[in-house]
């Protein structure tokens, strides 16, 4: 069982993942939150908290969401920084504004974008009617060959797209971070934001 050997009750863990994910705390602010609340332990823990179960937590919590998506998409970008060097965030929301699926790639470029379809298409009872993206010269084609060529594919300006407003709440709750040290962490860690955003 993934929480076996753990010293402190079930619940004070998932406690001490909410409060890292949804919240702009570092792992030493969350560790002094429960170190009040009489739970001793160091942001390593929270650290090795994070790492350990956020994954499952996004994993459940994405499981829930099937074929829920509106026929309207609106995919774009952000960057991300990783041990000095941005890497590629895949964001897709529909036309009610909630999530589609993230992913994280060190490459903006045609493989990216397939995969990230692959991904979203795991979760879809049908294809979208239309997908809304930038200009990037990727995305036609990605569309066509993973959904369908019957998929009407969109271009927009980025100001026009609203998933590009929706980067900011991933943003707000990166900055505190600061850097990830690795890929594996930023990508549980922007999986398991974003799927707790949205259940919310």
């Amino acid at each position: 069982m993934p929480f076996n050997y753990i010293e402190v009750p079930t619940d004070i863990v998932f406690q001490v993942l909410y409060c890292r994910l949804r919240f702009k705390l570092s792992y030493r602010d969350v560790a002094e939150l429960f170190c009040l609340r009489g739970f001793h332990f160091t942001h390593e823990t929270v650290r090795e908290w994070s790492e350990r179960f956020a994954p499952e937590f996004a994993e459940h919590i994405r499981s829930k969401r099937q074929h829920t998506f509106d026929r309207t998409w609106y995919v774009d970008e952000t960057y991300v920084r990783i041990q000095g060097r941005w890497c590629h965030l895949y964001r897709g929301i529909d036309g009610f504004g909630n999530l589609l699926d993230v992913r994280l790639s060190q490459h903006r470029d045609m493989e990216a974008a397939k995969a990230f379809f692959e991904q979203v298409s795991e979760l879809m009872a049908e294809p979208p009617e239309c997908v809304v993206t930038d200009s990037h010269c990727s995305y036609p084609r990605a569309i066509s060959e993973v959904l369908g060529e019957s998929v009407q594919h969109e271009m927009s300006e980025s100001v026009n797209n609203p998933v590009e407003q929706s980067h900011r709440k991933l943003k707000q709750r990166y900055y505190p971070t600061m850097s990830f040290s690795n890929l594996e962490a930023v990508r549980y860690f922007c999986e398991a934001v974003e799927e707790l955003n949205q259940f919310l």
